[in-house]
């Protein structure tokens, strides 16, 4: 497969949706409609056990003085977070709002250990204490992630390709760090992160209707709208909750060739709908429809440090997701049994300019460079099914207990291509002789088969302040794994007929926990992490043989599975009445058997298994409040990644720093509300981000490595709530950073260029609730 590809065959407009748009706005103002049509009406009963808080209270000043109880569900039940006794941070949506947070990606700064670097919508990897050895590549189906990504029980993670579902009205976001094999399996090898949806409530009517317009600096102009209304449909009983959200970034590049401004301005509309049910008093059915679309018009590569890039082929992206979930809760005398079942599609098209190969290819033909041009077009279709059943017991006894089982199959369809009108013509290769459709001259296409089950327990049992708790997870995976490839740029027709691969094993951990007293523990835990192997490409002999053959390399067909171990001690604190927490943990991660992805120069890549890498780091989080209407957060993490071995697929040599890992990221917020009147208040919100100086390379002799400085953000909101309402301003990026998320190294494709930071954008913001 041809390296740093992304889009696909099937043409299809760069503009969002256009049906689902319309839907979209319909929605928006029905829900306006009967949000100022109904606000008085509004049952004013108490919500039930299971309820949050309004989505637009989210400023609300505080009616005490200490920190409110965070709980959290990472443990698979109900926890309070400072009684959860590994490193996790949870975000709530008074958080998301002041960030201004659209999608999951935008959160990376405030979460110690956290890193994500996006090459445009719906196209992220995600590090996590520096368990990272490069970065992935969009036209690896095969590859596993390392960090889980899941919506409540529901696992969406792609590697390269995660879904950005709009941060609207969820509950919280919790980060899970270190290995959860465990209770989350092998796509979670360096943690987890999971978006946590609020769900029906059942005796009230509530909801709310916001939007918001901004400037970018040296870009376009963003708005958003967005609504959300709870139902009763019958009191006490059923409950329906629907969301709907309409998000345009304006974008900030300008491509010279074309003169066209703004290519990487996206687009993303959805809307989830959500029903609970509660057929008995100890029985509950939570259905729900989660769907995402979003595109964008080109990528957000700067080639020269201005916000400018020079391109002629068309390079937007559409990716269009749907999350289905029904999960039943059955309350027993002992305990529960959840049944979780979960469908997740998710259609993609994508498309990489292709001018550098074109320019360099045609007069090595002895043709002009000014020949027909294509993009280079991927595209994936994706159905997975996912079932876990899991039992567990009440928390009021010394023992506790969690059993599952799990199941989860994944088809994933994937072709890339160069869909080249009058190829065949101008240049006289006709496609045909080459094993492609006509004017295609790369045609690929791979199919990808997974399955996997697992059974999988926690027990802890408390002795005295001492709680000990143990888990295990046995799994067996399987994959088929059928590839064709051909075209004049692979040299001809090349195939791996129908592949298989295999793995099984056992993933355990051990958490040992002391309680010094009701606001203090500490806790040690050793867990190990596991990613599962895969299937290499086929690589076209005729066009890599000599490469292969110069440098003695021999491809395997598949790859094997790499581990880790992680050992940390943390503790968690609550002081001064819970005015103060204080959260931090130490860790030493030993990660064998590492999955890297070796280039070559003719334009493929393949995966192999080489040598170990020791991260070892820190993380920290404190929230304070020293009087009723100021709250103050700070946090940090510190993290050495280096290899134990030379490493000769990526040059690398022992003691060389991972990439794409900064040593240490700090951030820091504020809040500050104050009264206006009877009715009325304001507020005052920063935040503060820090990323340091990383790198693209292992090695800095390696031709392709580059410097990625260090950077920070600093964002403001300020606004003013009354009644049922709320206006704000805010200002992203203040200081106008241009700081570096991801540098590109020069391909065959493209030449320098780096991703970054959105500028400078000030915008302003209204809500209204009821």
């Amino acid at each position: 497969m041809i390296t740093h590809c992304a889009a696909s065959s099937a043409a299809r407009s760069s503009a969002p949706n256009p049906v689902r748009t319309r839907i979209a706005h319909a929605v928006f103002c029905a829900l306006a409609a009967l949000a100022f049509g109904s606000a008085h009406a509004a049952d004013a009963a108490a919500t039930d056990a299971d309820a949050q808080a309004k989505p637009a209270d989210a400023n609300t000043a505080s009616d005490s003085t200490a920190l409110g109880t965070v709980t959290v569900t990472a443990n698979k039940r109900a926890e309070s977070l400072q009684k959860v006794s590994m490193s996790i941070s949870a975000i709530d949506g008074k958080d998301m709002t002041n960030a201004g947070a659209q999608n999951f990606t935008d959160l990376i700064s405030s979460v110690p250990s956290l890193g994500i670097f996006k090459t445009g919508s719906g196209r992220s990897q995600i590090i996590m204490r520096g368990v990272n050895a490069g970065n992935s590549s969009e036209d690896d189906p095969q590859t596993q992630e390392t960090v889980g990504l899941y919506i409540d029980d529901a696992p969406v993670a792609i590697n390269g390709f995660n879904p950005e579902f709009g941060l609207f009205d969820l509950e919280r976001v919790e980060v899970l760090r270190g290995p959860q094999g465990t209770l989350y399996g092998a796509g979670a090898m360096a943690g987890a992160i999971r978006l946590v949806t609020r769900k029906p409530l059942l005796d009230t009517v509530e909801g709310s209707v916001e939007t918001s317009i901004a400037d970018i600096d040296h870009g376009g102009t963003s708005y958003d709208l967005r609504g959300v209304i709870n139902v009763p449909l019958i009191k006490d009983v059923a409950g329906l909750r629907v969301s709907m959200y309409d998000d345009r970034n304006g974008g900030f590049i300008k491509n010279t060739t074309t003169g066209e401004s703004n290519i990487n301005r996206a687009n993303a509309v959805g809307g989830r709908v959500a029903l609970r049910v509660l057929p008995t008093d100890s029985l509950t059915a939570d259905l729900s429809i989660w769907a995402h679309d979003q595109s964008d018009h080109g990528r957000g590569l700067d080639e020269t440090g201005n916000y400018t890039r020079a391109y002629q082929s068309p390079e937007n992206s559409n990716e269009d997701y749907t999350l289905s979930n029904l999960t039943l809760t059955q309350v027993l005398g002992w305990g529960s049994i959840v049944s979780s079942t979960s469908y997740f599609q998710m259609n993609m098209l994508n498309r990489w300019n292709l001018d550098k190969i074109y320019t360099s290819t045609y007069p090595a033909l002895g043709l002009s460079a000014d020949g027909p041009k294509a993009s280079l077009a991927d595209e994936t279709h994706l159905n997975d099914f996912t079932q876990e059943v899991r039992a567990l017991s009440n928390d009021d006894g010394v023992l506790k207990w969690l059993l599952g089982a799990y199941y989860h199959k994944r088809n994933r369809g994937y072709i890339n291509a160069f869909p080249d009108p009058g190829w065949d013509a101008y240049t006289g290769f006709p496609s045909a002789d080459f094993g492609a459709p006509k004017d295609y001259p790369f045609w690929g296409i791979q199919n990808v088969h997974i399955e996997e089950a697992a059974l999988f327990g926690e027990a802890t049992y408390k002795l005295g302040n001492f709680a000990l708790t143990g888990g295990l997870r046995a799994f067996d995976w399987k994959e088929r794994h059928w590839q064709y490839q051909s075209g004049f740029f692979n040299g001809g027709a090349t195939s791996n007929g129908m592949q298989h691969s295999k793995e099984n094993g056992i993933n355990p951990k051990v958490n040992v926990a002391y309680t010094i007293d009701d606001n203090n523990e500490v806790y040690a835990q050793a867990a190990k992490g596991f990613r599962y192997g895969g299937i290499n490409q086929v690589i076209p002999l005729n066009l890599c043989g000599a490469e292969l053959e110069a440098n003695n390399l021999h491809p395997s067909t598949d790859y094997g599975s790499d581990n880790l171990w992680n050992y940390e001690i943390g503790n968690k604190s609550s002081l001064l009445d819970n005015h103060l927490t204080v959260n931090s943990s130490l860790y030493l991660i030993k990660w064998n058997n590492v999955q890297v992805r070796r280039g070559l120069n003719c334009g493929v890549n393949y995966v192999e298994n080489a040598a170990g890498l020791t991260s070892k780091g820190a993380e920290l989080e404190i929230a304070w409040r020293p009087i009723q209407n100021l709250k103050v957060t700070a946090g940090g993490s510190y993290t050495h990644s280096t290899l134990d071995a030379d490493m000769p697929p990526l040059n690398a040599h022992a003691g060389d720093a991972a990439p794409f890992v900064p040593k240490t990221s700090f951030n820091a917020t504020a809040e500050y509300t104050f009264p206006l009147g009877a009715d009325m208040h304001g507020f005052v919100w920063g935040g503060w981000n820090y990323v340091g100086k990383r790198t693209t390379q292992f090695n800095p002799a390696f031709s392709l490595y580059r410097e990625m400085d260090a950077y920070d953000l600093l964002n403001l909101r300020a606004g003013v709530q009354w009644s049922s309402m709320e206006a704000s301003v805010f200002v992203k990026n203040l200081g106008n950073s241009d700081g570096v998320v991801r540098q590109v190294s020069a391909t065959p494709f493209y030449p320098d260029g780096a991703y970054r930071v959105q500028p400078r954008t000030i915008g302003a913001s209204f809500r209204y609730w009821f």
